[in-house]
């Protein structure tokens, strides 16, 4: 290990040890997916709606990484939401 790494590698444990003192938590990328996608689930159950197979698939995708979120809102977009012209 360089020194440069060791160094690297203390200040990683020291901000980590910041968080915890001060509280906070790490949350992960799939963790933050995964409550996207329980957003837009409660979003869709308010307006009495159920998701679509498309929507369905783009949120497991989107769990999984392999698609963003902004996918997910796309497809909702598309299979939800009925634009009104005035």
């Amino acid at each position: 290990v360089s020194q440069d790494q060791a160094y690297d590698n203390g200040q990683n444990a020291t901000i980590q040890k910041q968080q915890q003192r001060a509280g906070m938590k790490t949350i992960s990328k799939t963790a933050m997916r995964q409550k996207a996608v329980s957003n837009v689930l409660a979003s869709l159950r308010m307006e009495h709606l159920q998701p679509s197979p498309a929507v369905v698939q783009a949120m497991v995708a989107c769990v999984a990484g392999q698609v963003s979120t902004a996918h997910v809102r796309q497809q909702v977009m598309q299979q939800h939401v009925t634009l009104q012209r005035h």
